[in-house]
């Protein structure tokens, strides 16, 4: 997962989404799919991005990491997505 959050941090989100497919294929986490979120979304995908993004929320429930540092910009992401 890791190396997924990187490449997207990096812009290079074809290879994001494969590391980020790979994790999630062992474990479907509200990390990597927050990550993953955010490469198809940069890649003009809002449609995938959003169903994404609504994944990573449910998936954070009750987390308190989400809830203090991501939640607000996910919150943001899924109105501007929207769009």
């Amino acid at each position: 997962m890791r190396i997924g959050r990187y490449l997207t941090e990096d812009g290079q989100h074809d290879k994001a989404i494969e590391h980020l497919d790979a994790s999630l294929a062992v474990k479907d986490t509200w990390w990597a799919t927050w990550y993953k979120a955010e490469a198809m979304a940069a890649k003009g995908k809002k449609k995938e991005a959003l169903e994404l993004a609504n994944r990573t929320k449910t998936l954070a429930e009750g987390d308190n990491v989400f809830d203090q540092f991501f939640k607000k910009d996910v919150d943001q992401a899924l109105v501007a997505w929207a769009k």
